[in-house]
């Protein structure tokens, strides 16, 4: 800072460093504690805690990443088209904040890995959950396709430490349509467990064998499932694009 010489002498000039992390973190603190909030984790936690006690949506905590999930062409390039709009670049281009996305769909289609606020039961949404604004977009994930199904079992092998190249998996998607992605986790699992206790690497076969006695979701909530999709019709956008369903359906052909 430069004063006139006539006032060098009258006043005198204090500098001060901008204040560091540690320093702003303690002034937020305060103006926490002064607003009755104990921290910002607390706070979310509390919201969360909230959604969960009408048990019609879920808050989904995950550090899963978008490669983590087989198929979803759609709706990955949805949030991949939005990876940057809380940047201030963002701002100073004038995008409006995101609101958010609610997904609905069958349990276990990988919609808590994608989201925080998921339903499985629509019919208990309250209709201004479902008003257009409240959300930046309504999305419905329905049971794997074939292609679909490719992908989680490549996913899920190699999330257990295994090379996907020594199974069957275009087989393997085939001998699985109606099984959701947490249900085809489960169906290896098991046939690690059983290939661990025959002291072997788990194969194609062992699978086959567990999923002779797999009953999956589709099966027991047939007609619930059915209802959701019926729903969803026209009034939700998919988060699979009909060009990969096309694709899936002419390799169950194959």
């Amino acid at each position: 800072m430069c004063l006139p010489p006539e006032l060098e002498h009258e006043l005198t000039v204090i500098e001060f460093a901008l204040p560091g992390k540690e320093a702003l973190r303690a002034v937020l603190g305060g103006i926490m504690e002064s607003a009755g909030i104990k921290s910002m984790e607390n706070e979310a936690r509390e919201k969360a805690q909230a959604v969960k006690k009408n048990g019609i949506l879920e808050i989904i905590e995950t550090k899963e990443s978008l490669k983590s999930i087989g198929g979803l062409d759609v709706l990955k390039d949805w949030l991949l088209k939005r990876r940057h709009a809380f940047s201030q670049r963002a701002i100073e281009y004038g995008l409006p904040t995101p609101k958010g996305l609610l997904i609905i769909g069958i349990p276990g289609t990988g919609k808590s890995l994608t989201a925080k606020a998921t339903a499985n039961d629509v019919s208990q949404l309250p209709p201004e959950m479902l008003r257009k604004g409240r959300f930046d977009e309504l999305f419905f994930v329905d049971l794997p396709n074939q292609q679909e199904r490719e992908a989680i079992w490549g996913i899920q092998i190699g999330k257990y430490g295994r090379d996907s190249k020594d199974f069957d998996l275009v087989q393997l998607a085939k001998v699985t349509e109606g099984l959701t992605g947490s249900e085809i986790e489960n169906a290896f699992v098991e046939a690690l467990y059983l290939a661990f206790d025959a002291a072997k690497e788990p194969t194609d076969l062992d699978i086959a064998g567990v999923l002779t006695e797999f009953v999956p979701l589709s099966k027991l909530m047939a007609e619930q499932i059915s209802g959701l999709k019926n729903w969803a019709k026209g009034r939700a956008r998919l988060a699979t694009s009909f060009e990969q369903e096309r694709r899936g359906l002419r390799k169950i052909g194959v």
